[in-house]
């Protein structure tokens, strides 16, 4: 570590056992879940914004817990399983959406995908088949009244 500080390089966070000696035990723990499941490089930033979403669902959920325990009469701070449990429930229900299932997927596309596509004219050419002009929101919208225009010039006398 002095070699380290005399070079003007921070200190490692791992030493050389492996453990990471100035890091927090959660951010350890966070590290260490990372690495089981296989992410080996990432950026430092990465392992602080785990740590923040930790805490915010655990305090969001012990909170809930807290507010299910006084609803059922207990003293306040008198937090059992049953209320975290349920807290883990409806916040699981509410802030993640689950999987639709893979049969209700598969008959939707199947639905999408009975239905035929346009017939291809070769006489328009390849690419993207637009409509006509008529139909289209960039055309202009508004027409000149040529005849009206004319006769405007005719009586000032111009062109």
């Amino acid at each position: 570590m002095a070699a380290n500080a005399a070079a003007g390089t921070a200190p490692s966070s791992s030493s050389a056992a492996g453990r990471h000696t100035d890091l927090p035990s959660d951010a350890v723990a966070v590290r260490n879940i990372l690495k089981t499941m296989g992410v080996e490089q990432h950026e430092p930033r990465v392992v602080n914004m785990l740590l923040d979403f930790v805490y915010s669902y655990v305090s969001g959920v012990l909170s809930d817990a807290a507010a299910y325990a006084e609803q059922v009469g207990r003293p306040a701070g008198e937090v059992e399983n049953e209320d975290v449990v349920l807290a883990v429930q409806t916040r699981a229900q509410l802030s993640f959406v689950p999987q639709p299932p893979v049969e209700l997927v598969r008959s939707l596309a199947d639905q999408v995908n009975n239905r035929r596509l346009p017939e291809f004219d070769p006489r328009a050419g390849f690419g993207l088949r637009v409509p006509p002009d008529e139909h289209l929101l960039v055309q202009p919208n508004w027409r000149i009244n040529v005849a009206a225009h004319q006769q405007g010039h005719a009586q000032r006398g111009t062109h």
